[in-house]
């Protein structure tokens, strides 16, 4: 079943930038082969980028294959909406394609804060915790980026640095200088917690997981750790894309104490009671408009702040970074603070 799912999107894919290509071929028929031909050179970086996950395929190749997805998926829809106009519109389409690729390129990199205040069962030491999430880490998000973030991060001053998975990008072959992610890691200034989300997972996990080894970082594989009076429970993701080491486990056993979860996927908040809160990310709010209504009818809580009828607090985060891509319109990239009272 999983094979026919990728095979139909796949089919799909190469479908769209035919509709792409021919748009350019039936404007400049005397290129058309050269239109054909870039597109389809493009469309391979994009496969190569997508499909090789144990070896890196090379910044170049990688960063254009996530920027013509981004580029290529735009022009089709932009494209295909055009074609319901009474007039031509090919230069419309064209130009509206490039703006808005443009703008959301440009709009991706700019980090936001977003603040939440959050009510605890009883006091502890820790009173400000920095929620990132998403960030997945490769081809497009390298050491210069994660730079910004760490440091918008340690000007926060937290007591508590919560990462809720997704650090890394399916293939840590794609990071190009990890030495480098390592060290930034290592200068969080507060005590840092760490999840696997669902693309921390396939054929390069266990490297990974070693890399993680190396730092200060502290990983949570369905493990509960106090700090200062708060109780912190880690989860792993429940569906991961290839293989996490051992399956996920039951959930942990809990004191009485306030109590934070980490876990990737919001699908799961209604798993858990007597917690004061679940973080997630995994949802990207969407990332593009307008897949933010479907993350909205998949998801009890796709995004934002939300109190369950249970009394459990959620915080879902559209993330720190960005899929596949290189783009957010419609959405934000964002650290979210949070004032725990």
């Amino acid at each position: 079943m999983f094979m026919i799912i990728i095979f139909i999107v796949l089919a799909l894919y190469l479908a769209a930038n035919y509709f792409v290509a021919l748009q350019f071929a039936t404007m400049f028929p005397s290129f058309a082969l050269l239109s054909y031909s870039i597109v389809a050179l493009l469309t391979l970086t994009t496969l190569a980028t997508m499909l090789v996950r144990t070896k890196s395929v090379g910044a170049f190749i990688g960063k254009l294959g996530n920027y013509w997805m981004g580029l290529g998926l735009l022009a089709f829809v932009i494209f295909a909406i055009s074609k319901l106009l009474p007039f031509p519109s090919f230069y419309i389409a064209l130009s509206l394609t490039l703006l808005l690729f443009g703008y959301g390129v440009w709009h991706a990199k700019q980090i936001k804060l977003t603040n939440y205040e959050v009510t605890l069962s009883a006091p502890t030491a820790i009173k400000h915790a920095v929620l990132i999430n998403d960030v997945h880490l490769g081809y497009i998000i390298d050491d210069k980026h994660f730079a910004k973030i760490v440091a918008r991060v340690n000007a926060l001053e937290p007591d508590v640095v919560l990462i809720a998975g997704d650090l890394f990008d399916s293939n840590f072959a794609a990071i190009k200088q990890p030495d480098k992610i390592a060290a930034l890691l290592n200068t969080i200034t507060a005590p840092s917690f760490l999840i696997w989300g669902n693309h921390d997972a396939g054929d390069t996990f266990d490297a990974m997981r070693a890399f993680i080894a190396t730092t200060k970082v502290t990983l949570l594989e369905d493990e509960v750790t106090i700090i200062n009076g708060l109780q912190l429970v880690g989860r792993k993701d429940i569906h991961p894309i290839g293989q996490q080491g051992l399956p996920r486990a039951p959930m942990p056993a809990l004191q009485a104490m306030p109590t934070i979860v980490l876990d990737h996927q919001p699908s799961t908040i209604d798993d858990y009671h007597d917690v004061d809160l679940i973080v997630s990310g995994h949802t990207h709010k969407g990332q593009l408009f307008p897949f933010g209504l479907i993350t909205k009818k998949l998801f009890t809580v796709d995004y934002g702040y939300k109190r369950l009828p249970s009394g459990v607090q959620v915080v879902v985060s559209s993330g720190v970074g960005f899929w596949g891509p290189p783009m957010r319109i419609g959405t934000k990239s964002e650290i979210v603070s949070l004032k725990l009272q």
